[in-house]
């Protein structure tokens, strides 16, 4: 590696680290936040080799303790934890978009490996969530990828403010408030 591809890998590892914290928290502990984005851009700004090196770069700053990850955590803890996935999973959509991108075959192949890319990310981060948390298969899909949250909320008779992004579930209660579901839940 020569110094200019060091600089820019230096420099998006940056870009990443200071979009990534931003984001929105979910009651699910699966916050969505602006890293996603900021991956997807060092891919298809860096190509594949490069975007996964500053995506690895800033994954390795997150875990020795400099907060970069969602909502200005950082640690080892969260690589583990349930949303480690998530963060993993970084590394093949970096390397999805940045081969797209140096395909030169136009927005098309890009927007193709974007999306790949991010279900690759959402394959990995869920199968994490799944395993970490022991929440079948649904509920996972419903709290971290959000496919049927808007359902859940208007049907859960739980009260908390932080319900309308979360699937109504015994798993969601046990985990977000330590009890169990109310009987109003009709899931």
């Amino acid at each position: 590696m020569n110094i200019r591809q060091m600089t820019r890998c230096a420099l998006m590892t940056a870009v990443i680290a200071v979009l990534s914290p931003l984001s929105v928290p979910l009651s699910t502990q699966v916050p969505i936040s602006l890293a996603t984005f900021a991956v997807m851009l060092g891919g298809a700004v860096l190509g594949a080799k490069e975007g996964v090196i500053c995506t690895a770069v800033y994954l390795l700053l997150g875990a020795i303790g400099i907060p970069v990850f969602a909502g200005y955590t950082s640690g080892i803890g969260i690589l583990v934890g349930m949303t480690g996935g998530y963060l993993i999973g970084y590394l093949p959509l970096a390397y999805l978009t940045g081969f797209a991108a140096e395909k030169n075959r136009g927005t098309g192949s890009l927007v193709i490996g974007m999306l790949g890319g991010t279900a690759v990310l959402y394959v990995i981060g869920t199968a994490w969530f799944m395993a970490v948390t022991k929440m079948p298969l649904a509920a996972s899909l419903a709290a971290c990828v959000l496919l049927s949250a808007g359902r859940c909320a208007q049907n859960c008779g739980c009260r908390c403010d932080r319900a309308a992004a979360s699937c109504c579930s015994a798993t969601h209660c046990r985990i977000i408030h330590a009890k169990p579901a109310p009987k109003t839940c009709k899931i």
